[in-house]
């Protein structure tokens, strides 16, 4: 029963709107907060000083878009949000290493209000996140399930029936 359970279209489209629901959160308060935000990557010392601001832009808007992909299933916001998050603990990683002692700034907004992640925490989460993303993976070969296409989400035209759907 909790196979069948943590296999069907509900755990899906829950562990979808959980992880895109924190997306859209992390890139609004870092889109908020963009100032915040910038300090904490060019505190990274990885970008360019000239281009610190459009890299945080950069990251909050693809945040932003990645969670929304992921809450209304667009085809290629998975591997978007699987990708930034690699990403965000290679670059976590890499600041634990040289032993930064600075803020994550991955809720920027959050943090303004004296709640401060160190980098193990914000790795940590962002490794769970990362699980969760491998979880939706093998959901859609365990269900099957196709994302929308992005044309097709604005065409107004149904999504087809899909065929060898498992009863939720």
């Amino acid at each position: 029963m909790v196979v069948r359970l943590l296999r069907s279209r509900w755990a899906y489209s829950l562990a979808r709107g959980f992880a895109g629901g924190i997306f859209v959160a992390a890139g609004a308060s870092k889109a908020f907060a963009l100032d915040r935000f910038a300090e904490a990557v060019g505190a990274h010392g990885i970008v360019f000083d000239g281009a610190v601001e459009a890299t945080a832009a950069g990251i909050a808007g693809l945040e932003i878009a990645a969670g929304l992909g992921l809450i209304f299933d667009v085809r290629g916001a998975l591997a978007l949000t699987a990708t930034l998050l690699v990403l965000f603990c290679a670059v976590l990683g890499y600041g634990i290493l040289l032993g930064l002692d600075i803020d994550c700034g991955c809720l920027a907004f959050f943090e303004l209000r004296g709640d401060k992640t160190t980098l193990r925490e914000a790795l940590w989460r962002d490794l769970l996140l990362l699980a969760l993303c491998g979880y939706l993976y093998w959901l859609r070969f365990a269900i099957p399930r196709r994302p929308w296409r992005l044309a097709r989400l604005f065409s107004g035209r149904r999504r087809p029936r899909q065929e060898g759907r498992l009863p939720s």
